[in-house]
This record gives structure tokens, C-alpha cells and sequence, in this order.
């Protein structure tokens, strides 16, 4: 996978391990495998939007969290309320 998978990858394991939960009720609550949540974790499986938006609801994170940090990401803040789109 590419470096966006690696670094959601990351991010849903940071966001995970300071819920402090186990991996079964994390996989349960997103109606995942350990296994599929595992790999979603380590990167290895692309992750759609509907998943993310679920995973960020359930740790309470926003979509903007997970990809904080990637370069470029910071296309995707608004800057000003008079651009118009």
C-alpha cells in the first residue's frame, strides 16, 4: 500500500491504543475482523471514506486528524470565508 494507507494506518493506531481498548471491541464496535482491523491498522488495506468517517466517529477524532501531518494535507483546510467554491 501507499504512504496514505501507511500513515491512516498509523493514525487509527494512535487513535485506538489512547482509547484504551482492546482490539476485539474496537473491530466489534466497527463492525470488523481483529484481522481486518489489524490490517487497516498497519496500513496494509486501503481504507474507504465511509470506514474512515465510521472509525472517526467512534474515536472521536475528525476526518482531518487522520490525515494531519501528510504533505498536502493542508489543501483541503478552508483558509478564508470570502473564497467562494
Amino acid at each position: 500500500m501507499g504512504k496514505i494507507d501507511k500513515h491512516l494506518g498509523l493514525r487509527i493506531a494512535q487513535a485506538w491504543s489512547e482509547a484504551g481498548i482492546s482490539l476485539e471491541q474496537a473491530a466489534t464496535a466497527l463492525d470488523l475482523s481483529t484481522t481486518d482491523f489489524a490490517e487497516l491498522e498497519a496500513g496494509d488495506e486501503r481504507i474507504s471514506a465511509f470506514r474512515l468517517a465510521r472509525i472517526s466517529v467512534f474515536f472521536g477524532r475528525s476526518i482531518g486528524w487522520f490525515y494531519a501531518g501528510l504533505p498536502g494535507q493542508s489543501a483541503f483546510d478552508l483558509k478564508s470565508k470570502s473564497s467562494s467554491i
